[in-house]
């Protein structure tokens, strides 16, 4: 069904790292048209306003479902911020890595969302905010942080300690 494609397109560009508008190039199109002509590709548009929130969900909840095991582990979490170019948005990213109970390191990214500020105390709010969003207790696991040295982020490293348990 319609639904299910755009929701293989997401999964598609996001393997090949591809923007979204590959589905609006003559090469794609080429081939749909081509190998599949009953089938009406979805908009750019489509794919990154509905499409998209639903393969995050899916994958969030396999997140959560993975990091369920990591009570008393050391996890390190990884964070940067930039703006873009366009329309001057401000971002975070933020990625986690641990070893699971089975041995195998694993790097999942578990964030990239628009914040108000890149100020130390966003930044700290926000990764707080998303580690607790996927069943993180900061209690119960050792954390490190990894960043860029900008002032705000070894701020915000800082703030992430305090009443962070074991936070380092």
């Amino acid at each position: 069904n319609k639904y299910e494609l755009s929701r293989d397109l997401v999964v598609w560009a996001a393997l090949d790292l591809e923007p979204f508008m590959f589905v609006d190039k003559s090469g794609t199109r080429f081939f749909f048209e081509k190998n599949f002509p009953a089938v009406s590709l979805p908009s750019r548009s489509t794919l990154s306003r509905t499409a998209l929130y639903d393969v995050c969900e899916i994958l969030r909840s396999k997140v959560k479902e993975e990091l369920s095991d990591v009570v008393g582990q050391t996890l390190c979490c990884m964070f940067d911020g930039w703006s873009d170019k366009y329309r001057r948005y401000p971002y975070i990213g933020i990625r986690i890595s641990f070893v699971n109970k089975n041995w195998v390191y694993r790097l999942i990214t578990v964030s990239l969302k628009i914040v108000e500020k890149h100020t130390a105390e966003n930044l700290s709010s926000h990764v707080r905010q998303e580690l607790a969003a996927l069943g993180i207790n900061l209690q119960a696991v050792e954390l490190f942080t990894t960043h860029d040295g900008a002032a705000n982020r070894r701020r915000a490293n800082g703030r992430s300690g305090e009443g962070a348990g074991k936070g380092r």
